[in-house]
């Protein structure tokens, strides 16, 4: 497989029995399984493709074929939540050291894992902390392909790349195969995510404190929900609450301007729009983490 290309699973609710495939299929090697044309005459030939199948990517086609990765498999986003996708290098893209990744293994696609980027040799590896569920390390094996996926700001991102070496000293990480192209969404509001979460409201210079509800949350704000009025469009103040990341808890205070006040319907409770203001990158990394994380949950 030339270099320029790289390979992308195919999911199962793209086939259909019976139905021409309407692209060439190849194995995780590169090796062409069915031509563009074959047609899948049995579920168990459209299961074969559904595991063991990848398309080959390229600017061609990425036209042909559906947003489907970066829909995260239910299409639980519109089109008008994002821009037409792209494609873009590896290394154009600034990566944060510690950001948060979706690792979702090809051949198990009900499992998610959330690691940290560790960083990654150009043309080389990916490094990336090893998967952890209930504080004990996942089985991963080398050779394991994962679809990855990334959310960040307004932006979200997705390859593919398999397990190069598991390293367990010093520590546990795993080297991933280095992807020559990687698929950007940008979400024109921002990637929200839907939460309920209690939080304590803090404006103004005498610090008046509210209590509300954060109905959504992004990167760069939020939206809280309360029984009065807690402030004027403009005031500075702080947002307090809580939120726990892979059973880890995270006390959040940050700095917000209130941008907006709008009634309900009827009249009995008041939608406050806040944009964080002036966060650390350690703030940042937790927020895009937890947003990350509610999303997946979102999709499943």
């Amino acid at each position: 497989m030339p270099g320029k290309y790289a390979l992308m699973p195919i999911r199962a609710d793209e086939l259909a029995v019976e139905d021409p495939l309407p692209w060439h299929v190849y194995d995780s090697k590169g090796n062409l399984l069915f031509a563009k044309g074959a047609v899948l005459n049995t579920p168990g030939q459209r299961e074969l493709v559904a595991q063991q199948g990848f398309l080959r990517e390229s600017r061609k086609s990425v036209e042909e074929t559906e947003t489907n990765v970066m829909r995260k498999g239910k299409e639980n986003r519109s089109s008008k939540d994002a821009s037409k996708e792209v494609v873009t290098m590896m290394d154009q893209i600034k990566w944060m050291i510690g950001e948060t990744l979706d690792l979702q293994p090809h051949d198990n696609p009900d499992v998610r894992y959330n690691v940290r980027l560790i960083g990654f040799a150009r043309n080389k590896s990916v490094i990336v902390s090893a998967p952890v569920i209930d504080d004990k390390l996942a089985f991963v094996r080398e050779g394991q392909t994962f679809v990855i996926r990334s959310f960040f700001g307004k932006r979200a991102y997705a390859f593919t790349a398999s397990v190069l070496k598991c390293v367990y000293t010093p520590y546990s990480y795993l080297h991933l195969s280095y992807p020559s192209q990687v698929r950007l969404a940008t979400v024109r509001k921002g990637a929200r995510a839907k939460v309920r979460i209690i939080a304590s409201i803090k404006l103004g210079e005498s610090e008046r404190t509210g209590a509300a509800t954060l109905v959504d949350m992004s990167v760069g704000g939020t939206s809280a929900v309360a029984t009065q009025v807690l402030g004027e469009k403009g005031e500075r103040g702080r947002v307090v609450f809580r939120i726990v990341i892979d059973e880890h808890e995270h006390f959040m205070t940050l700095n917000a301007i209130l941008r907006s006040v709008t009634a309900s319907e009827k009249g009995n409770e008041y939608r406050h729009g806040f944009e964080f203001i002036d966060t650390t990158l350690q703030e940042r990394l937790v927020l895009s983490a937890f947003v990350n994380q509610i999303l997946v949950e979102m999709s499943e």
